[in-house]
């Protein structure tokens, strides 16, 4: 490879790792926001988007529901440190969009833990929009 292919190629890998990286305020507000559950509650934009997979069908369609400030400990929340350790869950950060990053958890090898927590930039703090519970 001639030097200034090779110069082109590490400079689109650098600009594509870069953009696909969350700003850096997100990862002080989710360091935040695992560890306090009232702070966590008040930067969840309800109705909050839930979305699971329908187990009584077939295919497993992913379903949608809004779940209300009031109903919202029927359901997964955001681990915890302690939790995090607890059942091994691996952490990994994605940018989305513009404003926008979720933060991804799964067991490796298994199907038993894997949920996406997506967060939008609204004004000047991240708020918790939606929920992809994939776990089977």
């Amino acid at each position: 490879m001639r030097p200034l292919s090779l110069l082109f190629f590490v400079t689109i890998l650098t600009s594509m790792n870069a953009a696909a990286s969350c700003e850096p305020s997100f990862y002080s507000f989710i360091h935040r926001f695992e560890v306090k559950p009232s702070f966590q509650l008040s930067q969840t934009k309800f109705p909050l988007i839930y979305r699971s997979p329908d187990h009584d069908d077939e295919f497993l369609k992913m379903q949608k529901v809004l779940v209300e400030k009031l109903e919202i400990d029927k359901y997964e929340r955001f681990p915890s440190p302690e939790e995090q350790r607890k059942l091994k869950l691996i952490k990994k950060f994605r940018s989305t969009k513009i404003n926008q990053c979720s933060v991804f958890f799964n067991v490796p090898d298994s199907d038993m833990y894997a949920q996406e927590f997506k967060f939008k930039r609204l004004g000047k703090t991240w708020m918790l929009i939606e929920v992809e519970d994939n776990s089977l």
